[in-house]
């Protein structure tokens, strides 16, 4: 007999059904693999493993047979059952049997019977001898090797076989049973029939035949497929990008949820309105995901076609190794705006810009709800399954195990191609929602707000004000969770003062809030969450976050004396050192500038990071910390000490406008531009893996590789090599190390003049000076500027009125190579000039 594996058959719908799907699968994996080990089949066949649809059976089935016994050929049985929900009348229907060769003859025809659902019959042949007695007996003479189909006429019902077609069979036939012995094959589950006999049945033994007299079990009643299994959806939006290319690597990520069905796409299509339409092509297997990225090599993720009908070459199952292959394509979509874009989903309609929408990401237009672009690059991921109505609720950032790899081979804080992460605390339940068109969608409803301790974080206090004003304060907390938190209702309360802010609003997983006090011009260029009136005391107080049921939240310099950090004469704020850091006067450190965000009513610099991470992240202060210089209210006598050193190797000088050929290249363009750093420690450091960058937004950051500084050491990195292109009005010099922390920045925000350079003087010192001679890896020194090389510009370029990015691609010496005098002075009629960057095509007329 064939080695089979075997398994006792349940007495009920159900019972023990999942040892016998697993003896069943099993055996096809072993029938499998031997078939598709032959040369042509493995790849051919490769990707038709999804899981195919479970579906009830909706007629009578044949549930076990039996063809040869222990009493020899004729201790054969056939059992039929009823598995739907209704009584099914089999009057004057018939059995028959098949050959191998597809010989057919009809072994019984039924008199007067109607199964009720859940009712077994059972028809045995002569010498049959099991203690069930049957419900008819007849000659059945079933071939070992041949097949048995229940009819109406010649209409089939259900077929089971031990060889394949011509004979009676469904999907992949059963091995042969030639042993006298008292075995059966029986259905896995006698409510399932997946019209394939090698997956739907298993060996049983003993047989364990069931007749009419037992009492009916009917099957529980078929659930409709929830509708969102039935739709697709956008599931992760990388709008940061990567580390490697920042914004330039932006990806997007489609999922079919369902169990069985392949979404077609062809008349799919995903909107960035005021953008562009991207025609999505081939189609989704069921229960996968669709990769949408602009170049293959940003993920190390590669895409294929998906056919709308039959199976993929390649290999639907990822691995763990960067370069698994997922459904999906390559196109250079529009690039998202980082301050937040739509996304909308069509799919129908008779051509590509019609349809019906399906799903929607970041529907409101507003920021992006999740995600972050610096300094951990992490994707927007889609909240679910179930999935509802999408709002800002949706999406949480990645916190998972990163697998995937940028272009540089870093790890990528996304799930591009694969489930997502198991960040999320929160799992929306679902309403249904009627609608008039076939799109229904569900309506989220998410679990209770979590507010335990430091759930939400009072991260950054300016109670000095800023430049502007010293009234001018404001506050930012934060949400260092991976769920929404709604706070309305809570309170910011300062002990001993009448000092209260009762809040309004919701802080998304990682987002922050932020308090301006009085009106909105504060911060005159980032919008406040919430305004406040009253007066932070600078000579110190004691603030708490409360819930609205007076639920400690957390505390900023919860022991009431002198604020631990903030500097009221370089109005520079009061920062929190980590989400995880307990309120301490250690827990908190003046920003010194180095990293900042926004502007004051006045138009200068924010020495904070308000709506921004907090350049505390990424340093280590020192134990004792910097107090500001004024009489405390209680007996507390801060130790001042000099600002933390962020890193032994600093930024030491760079070159924003060069009218000379330093790089000696023979070309006088922006690739003479130039970054010098400096070892001012003791020890060398290897700084493999190290980026330098120009401020967020702008060029992609540039990665060091195969350079070490000795005690003392320089490096020089000229625009040719890294790509970075600074300003020649205000930008950002950045230093990061390997695991993102920033090693040293500075920000310029005035015009710089040619072939003079920003500097540390004296040299490797803390203080900033612009005016100095390009050195090259010398002592930093004042200049005495000679230029080499000088090329004169047009009138135009000197126009304050200039857009900035006509100024950028025609007026500076650029590697672009987009300047044209004759354009400008009219030699040649103004058509178009034409330029390319990192594979994007411009025009500028």
């Amino acid at each position: 007999m064939t080695n089979f594996p075997t398994s006792p058959k349940p007495r009920s719908p159900g019972q023990f059904a999942w040892l016998r799907r697993f003896l069943a699968l099993a055996a096809f994996g072993a029938l499998a693999f031997s078939l598709l080990s032959a040369p042509g089949l493995l790849q051919a066949e490769a990707g038709s493993q999804h899981r195919p649809e479970q579906v009830q059976g909706t007629n009578v089935i044949i549930s076990e047979f039996r063809v040869v016994g222990s009493a020899g050929a004729a201790d054969e049985f056939i059992e039929l059952f009823n598995p739907t929900q209704g009584p099914i009348e089999i009057t004057g229907w018939n059995i028959a049997r098949s050959s191998s060769s597809g010989s057919y003859t009809t072994l019984h025809t039924f008199g007067s019977v109607t199964l009720a659902p859940g009712q077994y019959y059972l028809i045995v042949g002569s010498t049959y001898d099991d203690v069930s007695p049957g419900d008819v007996s007849d000659s059945l003479g079933i071939a070992t090797d041949g097949g048995l189909a229940l009819r109406t006429g010649t209409n089939i019902i259900d077929q089971v076989g031990m060889s394949a077609a011509p004979s009676f069979v469904e999907g992949s036939p059963l091995p042969e049973l030639t042993a006298n012995a008292d075995t059966s094959y029986a259905r896995v589950d006698v409510c399932e029939d997946n019209n394939n006999n090698l997956t739907d049945f298993v060996l049983t033994d003993p047989s364990q035949p069931q007749n009419s007299s037992l009492p009916a079990t009917p099957c529980p009643a078929p659930t409709a497929t929830p509708e969102w299994q039935q739709r697709l959806f956008i599931s992760e939006v990388a709008w940061g990008g990567t580390r490697a290319d920042d914004t330039l690597a932006q990806w997007i990520e489609l999922y079919n949820p369902g169990d069985y069905i392949d979404l077609e796409l062809n008349k799919c299509f995903l909107r960035i309105p005021g953008k562009a339409d991207i025609e999505l092509e081939g189609a989704i297997p069921a229960g996968s995901y669709y990769l949408i990225e602009r170049n293959q090599v940003d993920t190390n993720v590669e895409t294929y076609t998906y056919p709308i009908s039959g199976f993929p070459t390649p290999t639907e199952t990822p691995t763990n190794i960067p370069g698994f292959s997922v459904p999906g394509m390559t196109i250079a979509f529009p690039l998202l705006n980082v301050g937040g874009d739509r996304l909308e989903l069509y799919c129908g309609g008779a051509v590509i810009g019609e349809g019906t929408l399906a799903d929607t990401a970041n529907g409101d237009g507003g920021s992006w709800p999740a995600g972050n672009r610096f300094f951990s690059y992490a994707s927007m991921e889609r909240i679910g399954p179930p999935y509802g109505l999408e709002n800002d609720a949706s999406w949480l950032n990645f916190f998972g195990s990163p697998y995937a790899a940028d272009r540089l081979g870093n790890l990528i804080n996304g799930s591009p191609g694969r489930p997502r992460s198991s960040g999320a605390t929160s799992t929306p339940t679902t309403t249904p929602t009627s609608t008039a068109t076939p799109t229904a969608t569900l309506s989220p409803t998410l679990t209770s707000t979590p507010s335990g301790l430091r759930s939400i974080l009072i991260n950054e206090v300016a109670w000095m004000g800023t430049t502007s004003s010293s009234n001018d304060e404001w506050i930012e907390l934060y949400n260092p969770g991976t769920a929404s938190i709604n706070i309305t209702g809570w309170k910011i309360t300062a002990a001993g003062s009448t000092f209260s802010i009762t809040l309004a609003g919701t802080i998304p997983a990682g987002g922050y809030f932020l308090l301006e006090r009085t009106d909105n011009d504060t911060i005159s260029d980032i919008d406040a969450d919430q305004i406040f009136t009253g007066s932070l005391v600078d000579t110190g107080m004691a603030l708490s976050l409360r819930t609205a049921s007076a639920q400690l939240i957390d505390t900023a310099n919860g022991n009431g004396g002198v604020w631990p950090a903030g500097n009221s004469t370089t109005k520079c704020s009061m920062e929190r050192r980590g989400a995880t850091i307990v309120d301490s006067d250690t827990a908190w450190i003046t920003n010194t500038g180095t990293l900042k965000n926004g502007k004051d009513a006045d138009g200068n610099d924010i020495c904070g990071t308000p709506r921004n991470v907090n350049w505390a992240y990424f340093v280590t202060p020192t134990p004792s910390p910097v107090g500001p210089t004024r009489t405390p209210t209680r007996t507390r006598t801060p130790t001042p000490i000099p600002p933390a050193k962020v890193s032994q190797i600093i930024l030491n000088e760079f070159l924003v406008h060069p009218r000379s050929d330093w790089n000696n290249d023979g070309i006088v363009d922006s690739g003479d531009e130039f970054i010098e750093l400096l070892n001012v420690g003791n020890v060398s450091v290897d700084l493999q893996g190290w980026r330098l960058d120009d401020q967020q937004g702008d060029s992609s950051p540039y990665t060091i590789s195969g350079v070490s500084l000795a005690p003392g050491a320089r490096a020089v990195f000229f625009a040719s090599q890294t790509g970075l292109l600074l300003s020649n009005r205000s930008d950002s010099v950045r230093l990061f190390q390997t695991n993102g922390s920033i090693s040293d920045a500075f920000t310029y925000t005035s015009p710089t003049k040619p072939d003079q350079t920003w500097c540390r003087l004296p040299d490797g010192g803390p203080t900033w000076v612009f005016g100095c001679e390009p050195t090259l890896s010398q002592i930093n020194k004042l200049a005495e500027t000679i230029f080499r090389g000088e090329r004169d510009l047009p009138a135009i370029c000197e126009s304050p009125a200039l857009p900035a990015a006509v100024f950028l691609t025609e007026c500076l010496p650029s590697g672009l190579e987009a300047w044209s005098r004759r354009l400008w002075d009219g030699f040649l009629p103004a058509t178009k000039v034409f330029f390319e960057r990192h594979g994007q095509e411009y025009w500028i007329e």
